[in-house]
């Protein structure tokens, strides 16, 4: 099996992540001309609560959304309907390091009247952008507005690359629609270019947003009260842990789950929302990296066989505590709290 290299410190405080997926919010009205009134409003009240809270390095305000991006989402992806765009107001809050994007998300939540959460780390977009991308409501006038959470080095290489890559593909993409023509085989020739570019230049971006902290990415499979866990060397001790790894840097988190459950498992996983974070970092006595975990609920696709895979079931009021990472005990209380019958 592979030697999982895991984290050893003491316990910490946990982020039961709620996050919620609405995929057809729209505006409360379609009247492009009221939208940009209200977006106005929204645009100032969100900088001031972003800048309030105090969250991340730096708040970045774009501004509302331009007429001419408007117009041109209104004949490629909004059908000309005004209410389909969410992102009239927008922000930006920038974080140093990765591991500090889950407790922003938090802040924000206890801030803002929150309607949606994307959490584009999880799945990010074909040329591998990521971010958190929170839908918000503005309680005085109604309007719906946009909050994104990234790290500083993802942000720079948006601003400085990841605007036109995107504005390029989006481009050449809309011809097909608003031309009403399948596209030619030196456009399609260009989408794959981006895309190669718009990937190497994102995931070389994600990894310096996390320099020196390796990232965890682990599954808790419950059935009946019990959890799933995999025995494992880490470093000098064996240790019990969830079945999982560390993500690569051209990976999504969700694609490192499903790579590791077939590893350690045999078999492939239906993976679902995230479900905790840790707080802070932890480290390791036998490794020099940091280390930081997100935990997902998953579902096994088929049965393991476990004379040959080394994991087993056991029962939540009695998980092999002297043999897990500090880190993965720090779970535990909020696992009871949410999953125990």
């Amino acid at each position: 099996m592979k030697i999982l290299q895991k984290i050893f410190v003491s316990i910490s405080i946990v982020f039961f992540v709620s996050t919620i997926n609405c995929h057809n919010i729209t505006q409360k009205t379609s009247n492009l001309n009221v939208l940009i009134e209200q977006a106005k409003e929204t645009q100032k009240r969100i900088i001031e609560q972003l800048k309030n809270i105090n969250v991340g390095i730096n708040v970045i305000d774009p501004g509302i959304k331009g007429i001419e991006t408007i117009n041109r989402l209104l004949k490629t992806r909004a059908n000309g309907n005004a209410a389909m765009i969410t992102d009239y107001a927008r922000a930006t809050i920038v974080v140093k390091e990765f591991y500090e994007i889950y407790s922003c998300l938090e802040s924000l939540k206890k801030s803002f009247h929150v309607i949606s959460i994307d959490d584009h780390y999880s799945y990010p977009f074909p040329g591998m952008y990521r971010d958190i991308n929170i839908v918000i409501e503005d309680p005085l006038n109604g309007h719906i507005g946009e909050i994104q959470i990234n790290t500083e080095a993802m942000t720079s290489f948006k601003d400085k690359h990841g605007h036109h890559l995107f504005d390029e593909t989006r481009k050449i993409q809309a011809r097909e629609k608003l031309e009403n023509r399948q596209l030619t085989e030196e456009e399609n020739q260009r989408l794959t270019e981006l895309t190669k570019e718009s990937k190497e230049g994102h995931n070389a971006a994600f990894a310096a947003s996390h320099i020196g902290t390796r990232i965890g990415i682990y599954g808790i499979c419950i059935n009946e009260n019990k959890v799933l866990m995999v025995k494992t060397q880490s470093g000098s001790l064996t240790i019990y842990n969830f079945p999982g790894g560390g993500s690569e840097n051209y990976e999504s988190f969700i694609d490192t789950l499903h790579r590791e459950c077939i590893e350690e498992l045999g078999c492939d996983a239906t993976i679902g929302n995230l479900l905790f974070t840790n707080n802070r970092l932890y480290k390791h006595p036998d490794f020099p990296n940091n280390n930081f975990h997100l935990y997902y609920n998953i579902t096994l696709n088929n049965l393991f066989d476990p004379s040959i895979q080394d994991a087993q079931w056991f029962d939540l009021n009695n998980l092999p505590t002297e043999s897990m990472l500090e880190i993965d005990k720090a779970i535990i209380p909020t696992l009871m709290l949410n999953f125990k019958h």
